[in-house]
């Protein structure tokens, strides 16, 4: 059976433990797509200042999250002295330094400084997608929702195939009760991700929360949707209810009638 990631931790606190057990912590939690700052500060750290020889290829990118997984935990003190050892290695030009160095002013919420930072890198490479993302964080942080949503929209002209900018984008638009504008967003991660029940059902909520009679007609479709997709559904289930209660002259109750 697969070892879980709190086995794997346990195993890897103990006194003496392998190099093997904290490599597996990590690629466990990446795998996995876990966040787990504080695992993975853990064993990162123990790897890359007791073992660092043996991590070959894998040293830089472990260095990488050890210092993401620093500022998560607020442990400034690691995050520098990771920060200063990119430095020597990549040299003070490096975009993905830069990036990590925008990163760490964010987490003391000097978000100027940061934008700063960010704006130098995309003058260099307008096609850096993680550093435009992060520009788009750092606004939304600062509260400035229009200029987020502005870069955003930007991002997506050239990364239209990225359906976690089109989903943050959706939120940002329900965040300000652009609902029409949250709708097209859906429309296109269901283009993007058709199997995917997830976007069918927000879709249908969407509809559902604007209203009317040709809305809520197709809310119903994509909540059936979003149950074929995903049998035993119950927020599609209530849905695929709550619609001819709230529309009696839909199509459908007209003719089940």
């Amino acid at each position: 059976t697969m070892t879980t990631l709190k086995e794997l931790v346990a195993t890897s606190a103990t006194a003496g433990s392998s190099v093997r057990r904290h490599r597996e912590v990590l690629e466990k939690t990446a795998s996995e797509c876990l966040r787990a700052s504080d695992i993975v500060l853990s064993s990162g750290k123990k790897l890359v200042t007791e073992h660092a020889g043996s991590l070959g290829r894998s040293l830089w990118d472990t260095h990488e999250r050890v210092l993401m997984a620093a500022l998560d935990c607020g442990d400034f003190e690691t995050a520098d002295k990771t920060l200063a050892t990119l430095r020597r290695k990549f040299g003070l030009t490096s975009q993905r330094v830069r990036r990590l160095e925008g990163m760490r002013l964010e987490a003391e919420c000097d978000y100027a400084g940061a934008l700063k930072i960010y704006k130098n890198v995309l003058e260099q490479d307008p096609a850096d997608a993680l550093t435009w993302k992060r520009t788009v964080v750092v606004l939304r942080d600062c509260g400035d929702s229009k200029a987020a949503i502005e870069e955003l929209n930007d991002y997506l002209k050239v990364f239209a195939q990225d359906h976690e900018a089109w989903l943050e984008l959706a939120d940002m638009y329900i965040e300000e009760q652009e609902y029409n504008l949250a709708k097209f967003c859906f429309e296109e991660l269901i283009m993007l991700q058709a199997p995917n029940y997830q976007f069918h059902l927000r879709y249908a909520e969407l509809l559902f929360t604007i209203g009317g009679t040709q809305n809520l007609e197709l809310a119903r479709n994509y909540f059936a949707q979003a149950l074929e997709l995903k049998p035993g559904c119950l927020r599609a289930l209530y849905g695929i209810v709550l619609v001819p209660i709230l529309c009696p002259d839909c199509r459908f109750v007209r003719l089940l009638s």
